[in-house]
């Protein structure tokens, strides 16, 4: 994960102010000249040292770019500008942050957007690195049972779905319409329409770690058994595209969020279901080779 890195270089005016109060650790003037020259615009250093890292990246899961919006003040423009913090590869995800370069990574509490944001992007890191993870024992009934119903992993689904522009959709948790719905317990449907194109599916994706983050903050007021599932269906995909999927992915976010509710399900009826879900899963991929 990278904050405001230069890859293609930077604002040597920043740079020169930070090196020069850094004097008296830095004592050789030959030594902060040569820094300055290696974080140039088109620096072989940075070009060659960038190049290196591409190549190595490909075979690595996602990488965040953070990316800063605000100028430091006194200074005419951004210390690292876009096109150098973002490299540009395949499985890179350009994050854009309301900050300058000094407070890009320098949150006021655990709460702040920003902190949510970045928390949420290592959450996912760590989720690619364990999903890599194989092990050889053998799964008990219950893991058995979520492994069958997990025929689309709904955080990759979430992660497809663009992130919104920084300061939009938050006029959605501000309505009193939301505010009402989330803060009752009993249950209630929000239901939020739109024509195509507007943003709904962008704006879901918002919602959906909004109600995460406020979950966790209000886990004492929300109750136990309070949780955030989802579905982004897609006539694109036929996993995505039946209620039995549908289904499949919330029952699966339920059980992974909340073992408890493992205690409404005995291990005959998974066995049997897994068994039944393994082979009919199975015959359609079976007749899908066969069609093309």
């Amino acid at each position: 994960m990278f904050f405001g890195t230069p890859h293609r270089g930077s604002d040597t005016a920043f740079w020169g102010k930070l090196f020069g109060s850094l004097a008296d650790i830095l004592t050789l003037g030959s030594v902060r000249t040569q820094l300055l020259d290696d974080l140039r615009r088109k620096s072989n250093v940075l070009g060659a040292t960038c190049f290196q890292f591409v190549e190595r990246a490909q075979s690595l899961g996602r990488i965040f770019s953070v990316y800063e919006r605000l100028r430091i003040k006194g200074l005419s423009g951004l210390v690292v500008e876009e096109d150098s913090a973002v490299m540009g590869i395949s499985n890179e995800i350009p994050i854009p942050i309301e900050a300058d370069h000094r407070s890009m990574c320098r949150f006021s509490n655990m709460k702040s957007e920003d902190y949510q944001m970045v928390a949420d992007c290592l959450k996912e890191m760590v989720e690619d690195a364990l999903e890599d993870v194989v092990t050889d024992e053998q799964m008990p009934v219950r893991d058995d049972f979520a492994r069958c119903l997990k025929t689309v992993d709904p955080d990759d689904m979430l992660r497809n779905v663009p992130r919104p522009s920084p300061g939009t959709c938050l006029w959605v948790t501000d309505t009193d319409a939301f505010k009402s719905w989330r803060d009752l317990q009993s249950t209630r449907l929000l239901w939020v329409s739109g024509p195509p194109g507007v943003g709904k599916t962008t704006a879901a994706r918002f919602l959906i770690e909004h109600l995460r983050r406020w979950l966790q903050r209000n886990a004492a007021s929300s109750g136990a058994e309070s949780l955030v599932a989802f579905f982004f269906c897609s006539s694109k995909q036929w996993l995505r595209n039946s209620e039995e999927h549908l289904a499949k992915s919330l029952l699966y976010q339920i059980l992974s969020q909340n073992n408890q509710f493992f205690r409404y399900l005995n291990n005959s009826d998974m066995k049997a279901c897994g068994t039944f879900w393994l082979r009919n899963e199975g015959l359609r991929s079976s007749g899908s080779a066969v069609a093309k």
